[in-house]
């Protein structure tokens, strides 16, 4: 038996599940913040940065999913990953360069 999974039941849009000749599934949009949500920060920031670059989500999308859980578990993490990639910063490590990059009133570069 796998331990420290909780079940959590949320009614769903239509568009937001996915069926799959078995089971109705969530999509893959949805999968993926719910999966940014729930991980600890790093990963979190890790992940999304896979997500993007690898086009499974783009930030549009993110920012919609984000919109319509606010109040949710997990809610506030996606806030903060949709802040510190503003500047187009993916990752944990580029958001640290372009806050040095800020501090040292570097100017004219691109993320």
């Amino acid at each position: 038996m796998v331990t420290g999974l909780r079940p959590r039941w949320v009614p769903l849009p239509r568009y937001d599940v996915t069926d799959c000749a078995g089971p109705p599934l969530t999509s893959r949009t949805r999968t993926a913040v719910d999966c940014l949500a729930a991980l600890d920060f790093e990963e979190a920031l890790d992940l999304y940065a896979w997500l993007t670059t690898h086009q499974v989500v783009s930030r549009a999308q993110v920012q919609a999913q984000t919109r319509s859980r606010l109040g949710r578990h997990g809610t506030p993490q996606l806030i903060r990953i949709l802040h510190l990639t503003r500047t187009g910063a993916v990752s944990a490590a580029e958001y640290r360069v372009h806050e040095l990059l800020r501090m040292a009133c570097l100017t004219g570069w691109r993320a």
